[in-house]
């Protein structure tokens, strides 16, 4: 099979509608309302796809696009806008599969939710009004409200050499604003804003899907960095909690927390408690030359045995192994 790594765009847009109603006596009410709906089903957003070193092809997967009808007073009230979208690992059988398919599920895990829509953060693509000012001409402008907004995220998916995949969510929103009319000076038209970039938002998978599929959105990350573990020559690696993460690794945990390494190869540790860098971790890897990602990964004490027996993610930090 082609094992060259191929990187991939997919573009998803979502978009917003503003329509005035009236409200007697004399009011003005306001409805959003999203173009597109699909909630049914989990979809591919585009057939192409980008490739690892191993072969896995990886492709973007739209969980939810919707919105809740709202009808307001006050425009700026937002509606409840989703926009889950998750990344899906599959094999290619090339053939080679008794059932006949074509290629076989890996891992599919929930992304982190892109700029502009979290609900508990930036929300900016929730709602479709906007205040644009408009220049009619003669020194004089004209407040007007949006009543079309779109947002457009980007999700920029980077194969990397050691198995793991990197993933760049960066929405850019644009709004046109209802029709203007004006009396003195006459004008009718319309105003405009953007594209203006939202927000950029990064997970980072290892080969096997680490460690977002512990919980959703776990695999978020502030940027792309990871420490250096080099072997002695024969794939063993001594793993310093301390040395890869010094906001969590260097002194007792809070009781009932955790951490637990995962190593990229395939394998994850037992849960540590107490002082993670009391005694330092050794690793066999294959001794065949190579890379792999790894993942210390600070768990707290919120566990359910039936859903999450790890707890929440606290904190994470990457490492990446060369064996020589």
């Amino acid at each position: 099979q082609d094992t060259t790594i191929r990187s991939h765009t997919d573009s998803l847009t979502a978009d917003l509608d503003l329509t005035l109603f009236p409200l007697p006596p004399g009011g003005i009410g306001f409805d959003q309302s999203i173009i597109e709906n699909d909630c049914e089903e989990p979809q591919e957003i585009d057939e192409n796809t980008a490739r690892g070193s191993d072969g896995t092809l990886y492709r973007m997967v739209l969980l939810c696009r919707t919105q809740e009808m709202r009808f307001s007073l006050d425009p700026f009230t937002p509606s409840t806008l989703l926009l889950g979208t998750a990344l899906s690992a599959v094999i290619p059988n090339n053939g080679n599969s008794d059932a006949g398919d074509e290629e076989s599920p890996r891992w599919t895990v929930t992304l982190p939710e892109a700029p502009g829509f979290d609900p508990e953060g930036d929300n900016s693509c929730e709602s479709a009004f906007e205040v644009l000012t408009y220049d009619i001409g003669d020194g004089e402008t004209l407040d007007w409200p949006s009543g079309h907004v779109s947002c457009t995220v980007d999700a920029d998916i980077q194969p990397q050499a050691d198995g793991s995949v990197q993933v760049t969510l960066t929405t850019t929103r644009s709004a046109t604003s209802l029709p203007i009319f004006s009396i003195d000076p006459f004008f009718i038209g319309t105003a405009t804003s953007g594209p203006t970039v939202v927000g950029t938002t990064r997970a980072w998978l290892d080969a096997s899907g680490h460690p977002a599929f512990h919980l959703e959105d776990a695999g978020e990350v502030a940027d792309f960095s990871a420490a250096a573990v080099a072997d002695d020559g024969d794939g063993n690696v001594t793993l310093n909690a301390c040395t890869i993460a010094p906001s969590f690794g260097c002194d007792p945990l809070p009781a009932g927390h955790s951490v637990r390494w995962i190593f990229g190869d395939g394998q994850i540790s037992d849960p540590i408690t107490g002082d993670p860098d009391a005694s330092a971790v050794t690793h066999q890897y294959p001794a065949a030359p190579g890379t792999y990602l790894g993942v210390l990964v600070h768990f707290d004490d919120n566990f359910d045995p039936e859903d999450n027996d790890n707890g929440n993610v606290v904190e994470k930090r990457y490492f990446r192994v060369t064996v020589s």
